[in-house]
């Protein structure tokens, strides 16, 4: 079994090495705080008194795990809104040109004409979103796609990670050469 090589490409030691998981493990703690609290505030509707039980839920992050946090997650996009402009501009458009129908078969021509006219434009706003929304998804899709394969190699990269604290910076056991901690997201992604 082949023995990987831990020690700093720059200093040469390995006394200050840390894997870099483990530093933004360590660096990181949440809790929730319960206790009793009093005091005397302001509202819109004047002094208020607090005599209650409270409860505060959060987290803190070193400065150092903060920086080492491994890259974010990309996510989809999601286009709601063309969607309810097709679905309510398709709809719209199918009543109104019923209603026109019905004015035309009324007696009332010219009106009918009308809706008939701005029914077929709802429609066409429709079609038209509808022919957005589809592109639009598609090129989300092959840009999702892209980042997300992109993120899975970094993310993989970023477990292997080291961090030596003399020289301040990140590396991997294979390569041998440190990059300044400041530029580890890209180094990760670099290809």
């Amino acid at each position: 079994m082949a023995t990987i090589n831990l020690t700093c490409p720059q200093c040469g030691q390995i006394d200050s090495v840390r894997k870099v998981s483990a530093i933004v493990s360590d660096g990181t703690s949440s809790g929730t705080f319960s206790g009793y609290g009093d005091g005397i505030g302001y509202s819109a509707h004047g002094m208020i008194v607090m005599d209650e039980v409270i409860t505060i839920t959060g987290s803190s992050q070193t400065e150092l795990s903060w920086f080492l946090s491994p890259p974010i997650e990309p996510s989809a996009k999601y286009f709601g809104g063309i969607l309810l402009i097709m679905i309510v501009s398709g709809i719209m458009g199918l009543l109104i040109i019923c209603i026109g129908f019905d004015n035309i078969f009324a007696s009332q021509f010219e009106f009918g004409i009308f809706l008939l006219l701005f029914g077929l434009l709802c429609l066409g706003i429709a079609i038209w979103t509808s022919n957005s929304y589809t592109k639009l998804n598609k090129s989300e899709q092959i840009r999702f796609k892209k980042e997300l394969h992109a993120w899975e190699k970094a993310i993989h990269r970023w477990q292997q990670l080291y961090y030596c604290y003399r020289c301040d910076g990140v590396y991997l056991p294979n390569l041998n050469y440190i990059v300044p901690a400041q530029y580890m997201i890209g180094f990760l992604y670099y290809e």
